[in-house]
Formats: structure tokens, C-alpha cells, sequence
């Protein structure tokens, strides 16, 4: 297995995410809170099966409105 590592910002603790790791295995999510904490650094670890590229893809906001993307590769 080859595992990876995601640190993105966030306006709260609270706040809504979802995060696509790009190999079909599903998401790491987040529902929104009704807490009014500061602004945070999430940090998410993933396993993947096999080397290849991926897009990930972090939906976050109320709405889930704002997309990132970044794509990576697993050499080894």
C-alpha cells in the first residue's frame, strides 16, 4: 500500500467538506457544524492500492460550492 497525506484550510472546524481521493474508494467527509471556531489546517491520510495519477478533488463551503483540484502521482 502506498499512503498519502492531504492538508487543506478550512474557515472552521465546523465547516463542510468533502474530499474525492481520486482512485474510486470514496470520500472523506465533513457535514457542517453549527460551531463558530477559526479558521483550522485539516490534515487527512489515504492508503492507495496501486501507483498511478489521481485528481483529488476538495468540495468545501455550506454548499459545497468551492472546488479545488490537484493532481498527484504514486511512483512507489
Amino acid at each position: 500500500p502506498l499512503q498519502l497525506s492531504a492538508q487543506f484550510h478550512l474557515e472552521s472546524s465546523c465547516a463542510r467538506y468533502q474530499l474525492d481521493w481520486g482512485d474510486g474508494s470514496g470520500y472523506s467527509t465533513q457535514s457542517q457544524g453549527s460551531c463558530s471556531s477559526g479558521a483550522i489546517t485539516k490534515s487527512l491520510s489515504h492508503t492507495y492500492t496501486a501507483r498511478g495519477t489521481y485528481t483529488l478533488t476538495l468540495k468545501r463551503g455550506s454548499s459545497l460550492k468551492t472546488v479545488d483540484t490537484i493532481l498527484v502521482s504514486i511512483d512507489n
